[in-house]
């Protein structure tokens, strides 16, 4: 069931990467985020979008094998947002 929760997208995104910095780290992989908005707060279902983000990150630590992570969130419009994962594997 999907809930409308009103949370800080930098502060989610940055926790997520802070809580797989080390498993990145181990890989010798460098892990960092890119992130461009003008207002950090939005309106989504906080709790699927966190394991939806776990899991894409994870992914990218599992399957690159040398390089870069980087987690990347910017605006498309005043009322949108994009989030991409974008690795060197």
């Amino acid at each position: 069931c999907w809930q409308a929760d009103e949370f800080n997208i930098i502060t989610l995104v940055s926790a997520i990467v802070a809580d797989h910095s080390i498993l990145a780290k181990e890989k010798g992989l460098n892990l960092q985020t890119d992130i461009n908005l003008a207002a950090p707060h939005i309106v989504n279902d906080m709790r699927l979008l966190q394991q939806v983000l776990i899991k894409l990150l994870s992914n990218a630590i599992k399957f690159t094998q040398t390089g870069e992570i980087t987690v990347k969130v910017w605006d498309i419009s005043s009322d949108r947002i994009a989030i991409a994962i974008q690795d060197s594997g």
